[in-house]
């Protein structure tokens, strides 16, 4: 079976541009939390294209980058979906802090056969938490590699 594009696979990388500014800020890391899981209800759900309408305003990526994000990842969902069939549901896996700056939220989308790892990445600013960078694959050992 031919593996998909990296790009599409891999965590996707959310780059800091001069677009930093418009993004929205999340309080504390209780509300990191709280945000991450409703964007997983959504994927649990089947609702991919709403789970990252959700993410959208506190991505620090340019609206026509995002856009580009998105559109990968749904191409990227359909072949998913395919091999692994629908969504049944996720759960919280971990969260890791480094220094007061950058904290990961690990999840695992639950699907009928196989588990998929999503990451959330916040960074801290002076003005709250904005999301750095998230992305989901189908690679199992992200749940192991914890450190």
């Amino acid at each position: 079976m031919a593996r998909l594009p990296l790009c599409c696979c891999l965590l996707v990388f959310l780059i800091m541009r001069a677009g930093m500014a418009s993004a929205e800020v999340l309080a504390d890391e209780a509300a990191l939390r709280a945000f991450s899981d409703k964007v997983m209800q959504q994927v649990a759900k089947g609702e991919h294209a709403k789970a990252l309408e959700l993410l959208k305003p506190y991505s620090l990526q340019p609206a026509e980058e995002f856009k580009s994000t998105a559109d990968a990842s749904q191409a990227s969902r359909a072949q998913h979906a395919q091999r692994y069939g629908k969504p049944v549901g996720y759960a919280f896996v971990s969260q890791r802090k480094v220094a007061d700056s950058v904290l990961r939220l690990l999840y695992m989308e639950k699907t009928e056969r196989h588990a998929l790892p999503w990451a959330f990445i916040f960074y801290k600013t002076p003005k709250g938490w904005m999301l750095s960078s998230f992305g989901w694959n189908d690679r199992l050992p992200q749940f192991f590699d914890l450190n």
